[in-house]
């Protein structure tokens, strides 16, 4: 059985809950620069969809989330590249 990272028991992850969650994070780091906040946290561990979407026994993947380490990473990457830009 081929595994694939889901989002908190909400079904797969899919393209559309990719770009689900750039939305919120961009929308989170917006409210946090207008609060005053320096920082804006993108959390990968202890054991929640982010950290499947690293671990190769978990994410199973064949697209563009899956597969090579660089792939694996993508969602992260994207969350911190829309970090980055403060939520721009």
């Amino acid at each position: 059985m081929s595994i694939s990272w889901v989002t908190s028991g909400h079904g797969p992850w899919t393209r559309t809950t990719s770009a689900r969650w750039l939305t919120w994070q961009a929308e989170a780091a917006r409210r946090a620069r207008r609060a005053g906040f320096d920082i804006v946290y993108v959390y990968a561990g202890m054991d929640i969809c982010l950290t499947n979407s690293l671990l190769s026994d978990w994410n199973q993947r064949t697209d563009a989330y899956g597969g090579s380490v660089r792939n694996r990473v993508r969602i992260v990457r994207e969350l911190l590249e829309v970090n980055a830009r403060g939520g721009r």
